[in-house]
């Protein structure tokens, strides 16, 4: 016993000088010390070794990537280098091209930073280079700081670039691409990817046949080979080589802008269709990787493709931007103040750049932000007037007037894109005081103030394709234009008319609420004429008076006004919200399942008190897509309730514990970044990781018991923002674990021996009674508040004891091999091999359960005249949920029988437990009963066809 707390004592000092003195004073290396010595020496070694060769394995990958990519020699042949030559200059002219395309619009790219790109990801990847040489993929959603770096480490072959207006998307992609080039330009690797960027909205008419594969491996050709007579001659020599080989990297920008796409509804054949002929022309591209840019209204949701989504900036980010520009000391502060009090579109690298150019420009900051992008506009077209008048004969005001008669121009004219030719322009504008040679001239004048920008300059002048510096400018424009032309178009059609979506969005995020307050009044009388809707009643034995809902035209108008509203919602006036309010209410009381999925999701704009409401019910009992809406939804609560403050950091807690993979804990912490800050979710997240840290040994040995532990359902550890609480998380963990670690050296003391049992005795008694008091102060340890104290303390000390069960056989081996016991150590093997048996033995239960209800469903399905609905007939929801996994089609046929099932058992699970049912037996159960994962499943199955619901 003084040997072990020697070597225990020396070991637990984390003194190297003292370990090595202990080490070098050992004499007999047969002996107990020598063996205790040699197998710690031995587990330290092998450990610093595997470590050792996966640092060095890491490091040499990416030594060798910084090699080629630095451009430093290789071992080549004369063809090869002469190869590689020629790719470099190809990759120096594409950069020219960016560079060209990136001054037009008064970007550089040595001022981005990878802050504007910082992006939210879903699909495979690597998480390390090593899984990346031995092909091991992880999945799920994860944050990334940088699109450089998501694209680098995702394994998908195929992404779509998604964010909302002004986030930065095209300026990423351009960025990437530049990257891309660059590195093709010095890197020494033959396997380098080039980057191919392609703009989608100069896209010409499509065929009569419709858009096709061929039609845009043409357009892609073209549109590279029109720049540079040596681009055309390399693409052309090189095209079916670089396809043999994945070389080529396709970037499609844009696609929410091609013409047919604009002016087509959202979900239509035509976006449909244009989607599946990009699809299909990078399908035959071999290996080659391909990126979509889109905003997300009007993307092409039909690809099956996984998402890179950028986010809006974060405190932190932003400060970062500031930082990065040119701005005084004074006028920086300047921005920080403003940023403080006025919050409501700054989250964009767009809006925040412009606050920070008015800034510079005016010494002051702006009156509001709801004008900053037209404000900047006006200053673009006065900056430099007598260059202006004498080189192009513009007035500033002149110019605006053009650039607005363009902008709505090309909002009203569906045979427009937003890229048209000057021919275009001319043939559509016909006659007026910007035809002719003055159009050319407007144009011309438009792309020196940076308010457009001419793609190609070197075509001839009809041929030139002019479009705006942003599309944000040009929605400015027109949004002005509507907001000086109320009646120009009726206030119902820009709300309910799919061409003006993303105008009308526009109007509500920039206006002022004078100039918005008729489209709101609007927006009220059509919801109040949306509510009257009926419901559809559910199909006949699925209960009386019960029904669901059909959705039609309010969901476009509750994203649109969601969309606008999401960054002001102290702008929204309460008759707008209490109109919210009764449309979604009824459908959350009277509806299913689905109904209430669709509410959670276009319920940002209901009143504070019901968003809290049925935030909470869907964190507590909702299926994962709900959970995953509601923590997006969580942004429109201006202050959350301390209720469902907790429950959220106690789903975060818990799952920040319990992920059993690295790709779990990174779709977690996506998760959490979601949140508001009033959360403190990234505190309690990197918090919780610690403990996890800290408990990774016993975790290890519990992972296949950790469904019998309670621990998730501690409420105490999450109730306050205190770290005095997360103290009480790790004491109790430890207080469990001395109480477990007493027990199991008592069982493992065999033979008796008055010294182990004596440290039995000293660990369990203080373990239990501390453990005992903990739970006493802590009043609420469990989330049910009808357990009695002494109910409490008894489960908790069983659940002690199943560790101490747990952790026994280990203990016996390691007391073994220390005193050369085999009769320990086989003591120890067995128990270890018994609860492993026992452990598989307790789902035997379950899989004759199982069975005898899946032989239960075919004996009913067997009986031609069914008193009830098949499902009905179930006993529980977990008689159910197997029925459901065996059966599915049977069962739910159709929508109708979906929705009608899902309808009653919402219905039993919320009705009072007193309500006289005799049956049938799946509603007598859920009246009795709220199984809270048994729910989740059922509803999880009958979910699957609706993922549109879950959009």
């Amino acid at each position: 016993m003084e040997l072990i707390k020697k070597i225990i004592d020396v070991i637990s000092s984390g003194d190297w000088l003292r370990i090595w003195q202990w080490i070098s004073s050992i004499r007999n290396w047969n002996g107990v010390e020598g063996w205790i010595a040699g197998i710690i020496g031995s587990v330290a070694a092998l450990y610093f070794l595997f470590i050792l060769f996966k640092k060095l394995l890491d490091a040499y990958i990416g030594l060798t990537d910084t090699w080629k990519k630095a451009g430093l020699p290789v071992q080549l042949s004369a063809a090869q280098r002469d190869a590689l030559r020629r790719r470099q200059q190809f990759c120096r002219m594409l950069r020219s091209d960016l560079d060209a395309l990136n001054k037009a619009e008064n970007w550089n790219d040595q001022s981005f930073t990878d802050l504007e790109a910082e992006v939210e990801v879903d699909g495979s990847f690597y998480v390390s280079r090593i899984d990346r040489l031995f092909g091991r993929k992880s999945r799920g959603l994860r944050r990334l700081p940088s699109l450089i770096r998501a694209i680098e480490s995702s394994s998908e072959q195929w992404l779509l670039l998604v964010g909302e207006p002004g986030s930065g998307k095209s300026v990423a992609l351009r960025h990437l691409a530049y990257q891309l080039a660059d590195s093709g330009a010095r890197s020494s690797d033959p396997g380098v990817k080039i980057p191919l960027y392609i703009n989608l909205k100069e896209l010409p008419p499509q065929p009569p046949q419709g858009p096709n594969a061929d039609w845009i491996r043409s357009f892609v050709l073209d549109n590279i080979r029109r720049n540079d007579a040596d681009t055309a001659a390399y693409v052309k020599e090189h095209w079916e080589a670089y396809l043999r080989k994945g070389t080529w990297f396709f970037l499609f920008d844009s696609f929410d802008e091609i013409p047919a796409v604009m002016h087509a509804p959202t979900g239509s054949n035509a976006i449909k269709e244009y989607a599946e002929a990009i699809r299909r022309f990078l399908a035959g591209m071999n290996d080659c990787r391909g990126i979509i840019a889109s905003r997300e209204f009007k993307g092409p949701d039909s690809l099956p493709w996984h998402k890179l989504r950028i986010l809006t900036l974060s405190g932190e980010r932003r400060e970062r931007l500031v930082n990065n520009t040119f701005l005084s000391p004074e006028q920086k502060e300047i921005v920080r103040r403003y940023l403080a009090t006025n919050d409501s579109l700054l989250q964009t690298p767009l809006f925040l750049t412009l606050l920070c150019r008015y800034v510079k420009e005016e010494n002051r900051p702006p009156p509001h932000d709801h004008d900053l992008l037209i404000r900047h506009i006006d200053r673009l077209a006065r900056r430099d007037p007598d260059y202006v008048k004498k080189t192009h004969r513009f007035t500033p005001e002149e110019i605006l007037e053009g650039a607005t008669k363009l902008a709505v121009l090309f909002a009203s004219n569906p045979s427009l894109s937003l890229s048209p030719t000057h021919d275009q322009i001319s043939s559509a504008l016909l006659s007026g005081r910007f035809s002719g040679e003055r159009l050319n001239q407007l144009l011309a004048a438009l792309v020196d103030v940076k308010i457009g920008r001419s793609d190609v300059r070197t075509a001839s002048i009809g041929d030139r394709r002019f479009s705006f510096a942003h599309r944000r400018y040009q929605e400015a424009l027109f949004v002005r234009h509507l907001a000086t032309h109320p009646h120009e178009i009726s206030a119902r059609a820009l709300l309910m008319d799919l061409q003006w979506r993303e105008y009308t969005v526009a109007l509500l995020q920039t206006e002022s609420s004078e100039v918005i307050a008729p489209l709101l009044a609007e927006a009220t009388r059509l919801l109040d004429e949306l509510s009257v809707g009926q419901s559809i009643s559910t199909l006949p034995g699925f209960g009386e008076g019960l029904g669901y809902y059909q959705w039609g035209n309010e969901i476009h108008l509750l994203e649109l006004l969601q969309e606008g509203f999401a960054r002001r919602p102290e702008d929204v006036p309460s008759t707008l919200t209490a109109q919210v309010g009764r449309l979604l209410s009824l459908r959350w009381e009277k509806g299913d399942f689905d109904d209430r999925t669709r509410v959670v999701r276009l319920g940002g704009l209901l009143p504070q008190e019901d968003l809290a409401k049925y935030l909470k019910f869907a964190v507590e009992k909702g299926t994962d897509p709900l959970q995953e809406l509601a923590f997006r939804r969580m942004e429109f609560l201006q202050e959350p309730p301390p209720d469902l403050k907790s429950r959220f950091r106690s789903r975060l807690a818990v799952q920040t514990l319990f992920a059993s993979t690295r790709t779990e804990l990174l779709r977690i912490e996506a998760l959490a970044a979601r949140l508001p800050t009033s959360i403190n979710a990234k505190s309690v997240f990197q918090k919780f990781l610690f403990v996890r840290r800290a408990l990774a040994p016993i975790m290890a040995i519990a992972r296949g018991w950790a469904k019998h532990i309670p621990l998730k359902d501690l409420k105490f550890i999450t109730t306050s923002d205190s770290s005095e609480k997360y103290r009480n998380v790790i004491l109790f963990s430890l207080l469990n674990l001395s109480n477990a670690a007493g027990i199991a050296l008592a069982i493992s003391a065999f033979p008796l021996d008055r010294q182990y049992w004596t440290t039995a005795v000293g660990l369990v008694l203080p373990g239990l009674v501390i453990f005992s008091l903990s739970i006493v102060v802590l009043k609420q340890t469990f989330t049910d508040p009808d357990w009695p104290l002494r109910l409490r303390v008894f489960v908790y000390t069983i659940f002690s004891l199943i560790w101490a069960v747990m952790i026994s056989p280990y203990i016996c081996i390691f007391r073994g091999l220390i005193t050369r016991n085999w009769t320990l150590i086989w003591i120890g093997v067995g128990i270890f091999a018994l609860l492993h048996v026992l452990l598989y033995l307790t789902d035997i239960p379950a899989l004759l359960a199982r069975r005898r209800q899946r032989t239960k469903l075919n004996a009913l399905r067997s009986n031609e005249m069914p008193a009830m609905p098949l499902p009905l007939q179930a006993e529980s929801l977990s008689e159910l949920d197997t029925w459901m996994r065996a059966q599915k089609d049977v069962l739910v046929p159709d929508v109708a029988h979906r929705r009608s099932l899902s309808r009653l058992i919402l219905y039993g699970l919320e009705a009072s437990k007193d309500t006289p049912v005799q049956e049938p037996p799946l509603l007598v159960y859920c009246i009795k009963n709220w199984p809270t994962d048994d729910s989740r499943n059922v509803f999880s199955q009958l979910q699957e066809e609706a993922a549109e619901v879950n959009a």
